[in-house]
């Protein structure tokens, strides 16, 4: 007897009287469904058929079967699924290694734009000095994003200001460096330090003149100045090379 499952049309062939005279429910040992089955039509069709099989049954006195475990007795009901289910199990089986592939090509879709997005990003920053060099119309754009460059090939180191009484004066006292961040040498103009009131206001100014002439590559410069007596609303510091 041949039992399909009707969830998942696997295929069993059953032994003629595994399923009994009552029939009986089974399983499916591919998806656990189950399902009744009902028992054959007998094929004696006659009444004196039909009473010959039924005395049969009555006059059987052989010895009693033991009972059997519940997988003892669905081994014995089931054998292995039929060429069908084979071939619905690989079916399974490659659809889904196309959706895994179609996944990792969904993930490179999204990370080789990203990755170049990132790398153009690093190149931007960290070789903004380089790029203002060649190209001094991206200063505007570096300026606008607040990434600092000088187009001059020269960087001034954010200043340091702090009073202190110098003969009996009070002085402004300033210290800082300057650094040229291109690959060629630059020379080397004067500083130029003014101070602000609160209002933005300039209140005084001076200019620093640097002890060397030109800056090689890379190299960095420090540089300290005073102001004695700087009016009392000084509050801020600017500054800027001269050109």
């Amino acid at each position: 007897m041949i039992l399909t499952c009707p969830e998942c049309s696997t295929s069993y062939m059953a032994k003629d009287d595994a399923i009994g005279p009552n029939g009986r429910t089974v399983r499916c040992t591919n998806c656990s469904a189950t399902w009744f089955v009902p028992a054959e039509t007998p094929s004696a069709s006659t009444p004196e058929d039909l009473q010959l099989a039924d005395m049969t049954r009555k006059d059987s006195d052989g010895p009693a079967e033991p009972p059997v475990s519940a997988e003892a007795e669905e081994a014995a009901l089931f054998s292995a699924p039929s060429q069908k289910g084979a071939d619905a199990l690989l079916r399974d089986k490659a659809d889904a290694e196309k959706r895994r592939a179609r996944r990792r090509v969904i993930w490179l879709i999204w990370l080789i734009p990203l990755f170049l997005i990132l790398a153009l990003l690093a190149i931007f920053y960290f070789g903004r000095n380089t790029i203002v060099e060649r190209f001094p119309t991206t200063v505007p754009v570096y300026n606008a994003v607040g990434i600092k460059v000088s187009q001059s090939g020269l960087e001034v180191e954010s200043p340091t200001l702090r009073l202190a009484v110098i003969n009996g004066e009070t002085t402004v006292v300033i210290n800082g460096a300057i650094r040229n961040i291109s690959n060629q040498a630059q020379p080397l103009p004067m500083l130029r330090l003014s101070l602000h009131n609160p209002s933005g206001e300039e209140v005084a100014n001076w200019l620093v003149d640097m002890e060397k002439p030109i800056l090689r590559p890379r190299e960095r410069i420090e540089f300290a100045s005073e102001y004695p007596n700087p009016p009392p609303d000084s509050t801020s510091l600017r500054y800027r090379l001269m050109s």
